[in-house]
């Protein structure tokens, strides 16, 4: 496992290097437009995604996890007789028939390692599968692995469906399918790696897999769905101009349109009443009067302006 050193080292390695990366790349991505108040689909949809960040990490919970009963009653992987085992789990709880099939299975050391990897469901589920061929094992596991992942694709999915989230969601739809697909690979690639506990010698050296998969899967999906959520925020309130480059141009032009209707119906409006006045003959003296003196006053002016350049 990596340790926190490593990760640190690692840190003040890249962390410069990304920041003058990241930073422009912010910079370049920001509107001078002001920004909106959030829509309210937007505002389910990260609802959505904070529910299912939660639940990612609720499910890395020991509470919730599947049961490993080697940690349940502190017994070695490699050392306990299977009898000693579930004889302290009986001692714990109730065996089940599981258990007793279980049981049967663990009585050798691959089988042990099997379960180490891939957890319990394959060892007792599993009626096909045979330790002479542990591949057999990872393809039952594969659907169980699937599964999570395509939950979460297809929440991604409604998150950044052009019809729940107008605004900004459909330019992330790409990003959010990458990632959720890259988190799939990696996890089938490091399950697919069993074979990593077949050089184990002690209890040091076994790597619970399954535990640590269920870990690591959950706290990636739950930073991915608060990424998501934090960039769909910025565009749905238009912080970011990623998403807006079509609705800017539509609203320009709707703007555009609005004036010149405006400008039509000004013009029309004045236009009747140009029409009014003509055909009623006091308001015409009227107008011609007005007219009259303007143009008088206009002649004053200009003969003041002569003046005073003489």
């Amino acid at each position: 496992m990596v340790s926190w050193t490593a990760i640190q080292t690692l840190i003040i390695i890249f962390g410069p290097l990304l920041y003058q990366k990241l930073k422009p790349f912010y910079t370049s991505t920001r509107t001078s437009l002001p920004p909106l108040p959030l829509p309210k689909s937007t505002s389910h949809l990260l609802n959505l995604l904070f529910l299912t960040s939660l639940l990612s990490l609720l499910l890395t919970t020991p509470q919730l996890s599947t049961e490993n009963i080697f940690t349940l009653t502190s017994s070695r992987l490699l050392q306990t007789p299977v009898d000693v085992l579930f004889t302290r789990l009986s001692r714990l709880r109730d065996l089940t028939p599981s258990d007793d099939l279980l049981r049967s299975r663990l009585a050798s050391k691959d089988a042990r390692l099997l379960y180490a990897s891939l957890g319990p469901r394959p060892l007792v589920e599993c009626t096909w599968c045979t330790l002479k061929e542990p591949n057999t094992f990872v393809w039952y596991a594969i659907p169980s692995i699937v599964f999570p992942h395509l939950v979460h694709l297809g929440v991604m999915g409604v998150a950044t469906s052009g019809v729940f989230s107008r605004y900004g969601g459909a330019s992330w739809r790409t990003v959010a399918t990458l990632l959720g697909a890259g988190m799939f690979a990696v996890e089938v690639w490091y399950t697919m790696g069993y074979g990593r506990n077949g050089v184990a010698r002690g209890e040091k050296d076994v790597v619970w897999t399954y535990w640590r998969v269920r870990v690591f899967r959950g706290v990636a999906m739950a930073a991915v769905d608060a990424g998501l959520a934090y960039v769909l925020w910025l565009s749905a309130t238009r912080r970011w101009k990623v998403g807006w480059e079509g609705y800017v141009v539509e609203e320009r032009v709707e703007e555009t349109l609005r004036r010149l209707k405006r400008a039509g119906m000004n013009l029309r409006a004045g236009f009747f009443l140009k029409h009014t006045v003509w055909r009623d003959a006091e308001l015409r003296g009227k107008a011609v009067e007005w007219w009259m003196r303007k143009v008088a006053a206009e002649k004053e002016s200009m003969k003041g302006e002569e003046v005073e350049v003489k």
